[in-house]
């Protein structure tokens, strides 16, 4: 899991992180080792903590330019240019 990575790469204590999400230490701590696994709704808030997708940060998936949609849907940029 990328979590550990991510949150040194940012330069945060397990402290910090725990603090800015309003949970444990302890928390924090399972969730790096992979003793717990975070619920889906602390996973959504780790993601928008650090800009992330959660399949980025929990499942390997690939970073996507949320920015440009049409990457996601191929087709739709000839469609909306056809307008």
């Amino acid at each position: 899991m990328k979590l550990k990575k991510l949150r040194q790469d940012h330069q945060e204590t397990q402290l910090e992180l725990a603090e800015s999400l309003n949970i444990s230490v302890s928390t924090v701590q399972k969730v790096e080792q992979g003793i717990r696994t975070a619920s889906d709704t602390l996973k959504i808030r780790i993601a928008k903590h650090y800009g992330l997708t959660v399949g980025y940060i929990f499942f390997e998936e690939p970073i996507t330019n949320s920015d440009n949609p049409t990457r996601e849907r191929p087709g739709l940029k000839d469609k909306e240019a056809s307008k």
